[in-house]
């Protein structure tokens, strides 16, 4: 609920709510059941989570496995690549939001 409700959060607080929106959200960014998520709560931020970028960064660079048990080495690799293809298109549309 976090993740839909942050962006609205932004709009509704301001800029000075970013620093403890960020802080809420960029631990959960690598949560195989919910970081895809948070990604998206961070796209919808725009160019006020450009903060985050090290943190999708790093999701994105990551080289290890998600620590999930999801019975098949497919369904885990689905989830991984659904988490990675979500910090992507996050990174992408906060790295084109440039309006003021």
């Amino acid at each position: 609920m976090q993740a839909l409700c942050a962006p609205l959060w932004l709009r509704h607080a301001g800029p000075a709510a970013v620093p403890r929106l960020l802080a809420l959200m960029t631990p959960h960014l690598g949560d195989y059941g919910i970081g895809e998520y948070y990604a998206e709560g961070l796209a919808r931020m725009g160019r006020h989570a450009r903060p985050a970028l090290p943190s999708l960064t790093a999701l994105i660079e990551r080289r290890t496995r998600l620590p999930v048990n999801d019975a098949t080495r497919d369904g885990e690799t689905m989830l991984d690549e659904s988490l990675l293809a979500a910090a992507l298109e996050a990174r992408r549309t906060i790295l084109a939001d440039t309006a003021p």
